[in-house]
């Protein structure tokens, strides 16, 4: 039983986190076009941001 709830507790941080990175990838890309590589790199190191 702890087993899930623990899971449970993980699976909400990892939708949190995706969260927060889709964020950045969305500022990221709006800044980090004018800013240069700075901008939108920084944060960001997952595949959508290769695109």
């Amino acid at each position: 039983m702890p087993d899930t709830v623990f899971q449970n507790e993980l699976m909400h941080a990892a939708e949190l986190i995706l969260q927060a990175d889709a964020l950045v990838i969305a500022v990221g890309t709006g800044t980090g076009r004018s800013a240069g590589v700075e901008g939108g790199t920084i944060e960001c190191d997952a595949e959508e941001c290769m695109i």
